[in-house]
Formats: C-alpha cells, sequence, structure tokens
C-alpha cells in the first residue's frame, strides 16, 4: 500500500472504533497529567522546605549541584517506564484493534501475566534505546567540536590545524546524521516484533528489522514525511484527542503492511491457551 492508502485506511479504523481512539488519549493525557501533578508536587515541596535555589527548568542547575542530578535522573527513569508501560498496553490493544481480533479474552490475559507481558517488553526498549544511544555518541563528539572551533573563531583563537578540524567535524556531522536516519529506520520495527511475540529475543528481533527494512528507506521516509501535515496540529492540545490514535494506526499498519508475513501475533494463541488452562482449572474445583 502507499503512504495516501495507509493513511486512509488507518482513518477509516479510527472512524469504526472511536471508543478505541478515546481510551488511548485518555491513556495518554492521564500520564501526561501525572507527570504535571508530580512536578508540580516536587516544586511546591521544595519552596516549602525553604529551598530557593531550586529552577528546574535551568540546565546549569542541574550541574551545579549532583543530588538534584541525580534526583532527575531518577525522576526520568520513573516518567519514561510510566509512558513506555502505558505506550505497550496501547500499542497491544491497536494490534488487535488493527488485525479484528477478539480483544476481551487478550486484555484479561494482559491483566493476569503483567509481569511476563510488560517487563520483558519494557527491559527490551531500554536496551533499545541504549543501543540508540550507543550509536548517536560519535554525533555528539562531532557537534562538540564543531561548538568548540567555532567558539574559538568568534575570538580569532582558531588556528589553521583547528580550521581544518571545525570542517571535518562538520563533514562528519552531516554524514553521521545519515547514518543514524538509516541505522533507526532499519530498527524502526523492532517495538513491534517484541509486541507480537514477547518471547522473542532482542537481538533477533533487531535482525529480523534490519532484514525487512531492507530496500525500504526512502518508502519509510516518505510515510514520515507524509505524517507531517497531521503531526502539526498536535502543537495545539485539541486536535491531540483525534491525532493521537490516528498516528499510532498509521504507524501500527505501516509496519503490517512492511512486514507481511512476519505479522504474526502470539498473543491471541498465548490467551486462548491460557483460558483452556483456566477454564479446566475451574472445572477441577
Amino acid at each position: 500500500m502507499s503512504s495516501k492508502e495507509i493513511r486512509k485506511l488507518a482513518l477509516k479504523k479510527i472512524i469504526n472504533g472511536s471508543d478505541m481512539a478515546l481510551i488511548s488519549t485518555v491513556y495518554f493525557f492521564t500520564a501526561v497529567l501525572f507527570v504535571t501533578l508530580s512536578e508540580m508536587l516536587i516544586y511546591i515541596l521544595v519552596k516549602m522546605a525553604g529551598i530557593e535555589d531550586y529552577h528546574p527548568l535551568d540546565i546549569s542547575y542541574y550541574l551545579r549541584s549532583r543530588p538534584a542530578l541525580i534526583l532527575l535522573i531518577v525522576r526520568c527513569s520513573g516518567y519514561v517506564t510510566l509512558f513506555s508501560a502505558l505506550l505497550f498496553l496501547v500499542c497491544r490493544s491497536f494490534i488487535s484493534f488493527t488485525a479484528e481480533t477478539e480483544s476481551k479474552g487478550i486484555s484479561k490475559f494482559l491483566t493476569g501475566h503483567v509481569g511476563k507481558l510488560l517487563l520483558p517488553s519494557l527491559r527490551n526498549n531500554a536496551r533499545l534505546l541504549l543501543l540508540k544511544i550507543l550509536v548517536a555518541t560519535p554525533l555528539t563528539v562531532s557537534v562538540y567540536g564543531i561548538v568548540h572551533y567555532a567558539r574559538l573563531g568568534e575570538r580569532g583563537g582558531v588556528s589553521m590545524a583547528g580550521l581544518l578540524l571545525f570542517m571535518v567535524s562538520i563533514g562528519f556531522t552531516i554524514v553521521w546524521i545519515g547514518v543514524l536516519i538509516r541505522y533507526y529506520i532499519s530498527l524502526s520495527l523492532v517495538p513491534y516484533i517484541i509486541d507480537l511475540n514477547p518471547r522473542a529475543n532482542f537481538f533477533d528481533a533487531c535482525d529480523l528489522s534490519v532484514k525487512l527494512m531492507d530496500g525500504k528507506h526512502m518508502y519509510a521516509l516518505g510515510f514520515m514525511f507524509s505524517l507531517l501535515p497531521v503531526l502539526l496540529p498536535c502543537l495545539l492540545v485539541y486536535p491531540t484527542f483525534i491525532v493521537y490514535p490516528y498516528i499510532l494506526e498509521c504507524q501500527l499498519l505501516f509496519a503490517k503492511e512492511i512486514m507481511g508475513d512476519y505479522w504474526q501475533d502470539k498473543i491471541p494463541a498465548m490467551a486462548r491457551r491460557w483460558q483452556k488452562q483456566f477454564g479446566k482449572a475451574d472445572k477441577n474445583k
């Protein structure tokens, strides 16, 4: 399917399943509200404790104070875990919704096996994030070189060797940005592969994603750019109720189109086996 056909099908599904779109949006705004209220509570408690030198929006404040930096890392880790858990539950619901499978038994199965399904997903998402950060590390070095030698040039203290390193840093940054875009696109199917089969090995999922995305990078880029006009209204608040589930459905349909026969959801079969075993246990009682 083309990007236009995927967007059209996603809109049709969202209109037919407006209740699912509403629930996913409520989950999203609940998480945002929780984070906002948590930060407000922390700010109020800090001020009540008489600590005046608290500037949560100032990066230099965290660089000066090690306890504040540790607290920031702990808070961000908690928020990322919260959003990852909600995204997993919403994405699982949308996978069943997209495949038009019965979701009631799956919901019960997910509720009864949170530790077996959610924790591996969070662990693999953390691995994927660390892997992306590791690959992006050379980019931070080259950007630092650009900023460093640009400041030296403003003060008139850059030598010919510094000018050469400045040009090399610019060239390396441009090349590495292209490498990162290609690499990130190659790994874009990993979350869906793991959500479809929680027992999948992380590195096997990465290999499969790279294999399936081979030769489809421009197709993926075109699809992403086609969503930009839809993402722009997210700068406002009220269209998010419509845009958020629509974007999620578009991404799922795109992943399903790329994966083809590899789109095999293992959760329904696991849920049926669980219901069968649960039913036998009730009969034995």
